[in-house]
């Protein structure tokens, strides 16, 4: 499945943690928050970015910081990522 990320402009530091749920974000080093979250909802080798998932992303971000509406953010990008059928991390036999 495709999942999606973008970065901002740099701001001056306000997150020194990774927020993760339905959206992931934190702050690089030279101030760009680096953000993304979900994956599209159908399956796909595309690697490129769909404007629903980018729109549900931005407005995640607002509705956790109403500060962050006024924020550009300067690209965008896609990759492919390989899941389990349930999204699980554990793929091996557990005790």
């Amino acid at each position: 499945m495709a999942l999606q990320a973008m970065v901002s402009e740099p701001v001056k530091p306000v997150l020194d943690v990774v927020l993760d749920g339905a959206l992931y974000v934190s702050q690089s080093d030279r101030g760009e928050l680096v953000m993304g979250g979900g994956t599209d909802v159908y399956i796909s080798y595309a690697q490129r970015s769909g404007i629903q998932r980018v729109e549900d992303n931005m407005a995640a971000l607002i509705d956790l910081f109403p500060a962050f509406g006024r924020l550009r953010f300067m690209r965008q990008w896609a990759g492919l990522v390989d899941l389990t059928p349930d999204a699980s991390p554990i793929i091996d036999a557990s005790p």
